[in-house]
């Protein structure tokens, strides 16, 4: 076992999926990226904000990060220093979460502005918008091998969306009672 020092707090983690590296976000405005078998830290510092949301390409080489800043960058993962490749301004106010589609070829994102949104991973292009959550976006997650995904506000309220349409497909509404 490893321990990994961080000066921050961490928001939010996650393995690519080769095994080689952990990504996660933290108070700090920077993301932590180790190497596995050695336990090799890096910083990635672009955002000016909390960092609650991190994920990988299908592949492993692409690392995406969100941000309170609003903005979705995308690194190089295995650089050994990771510069952006790509920024992207996905939200009015706070991005409060992330996801890759399983072909990687779409990134999902939501936040404060109570939207989903959908980026093409090779172009940064804005491909899709899905409105109706009523609060802010905490989660979002594509159906695997599909262009469908979920998403769940603040107030419980979890839509569950075809992406390619831009079409609502059903609610569920798991609020406390």
């Amino acid at each position: 076992t490893h321990d990994w020092a961080h000066s921050g707090r961490l928001l939010c983690c996650r393995v690519d999926p080769t095994g080689r590296y952990v990504g996660a976000g933290s108070t700090d405005h920077t993301v932590a990226r180790w190497e596995i078998a050695s336990g090799t830290k890096v910083s990635l510092a672009a955002h000016t904000n909390w960092v609650p949301a991190v994920g990988f390409s299908p592949d492993g080489a692409t690392l995406y990060t969100g941000s309170y800043d609003g903005r979705l960058i995308a690194w190089e993962t295995a650089a050994a220093s990771p510069q952006p490749i790509r920024t992207i301004a996905a939200h009015d106010g706070w991005m409060r979460t992330l996801a890759v589609s399983s072909d990687g070829a779409w990134i999902a994102t939501g936040g404060n502005d109570r939207l989903v949104k959908i980026w093409s991973a090779a172009t940064g292009e804005k491909v899709g918008e899905l409105a109706g959550h009523p609060q802010h976006v905490f989660c979002v997650q594509f159906v695997p091998g599909t262009r469908e995904l979920v998403s769940g506000d603040i107030s419980g309220n979890i839509h569950h969306w075809n992406a390619a349409e831009g079409k609502l497909l059903r609610q569920f509404d798991v609020r406390d009672t």
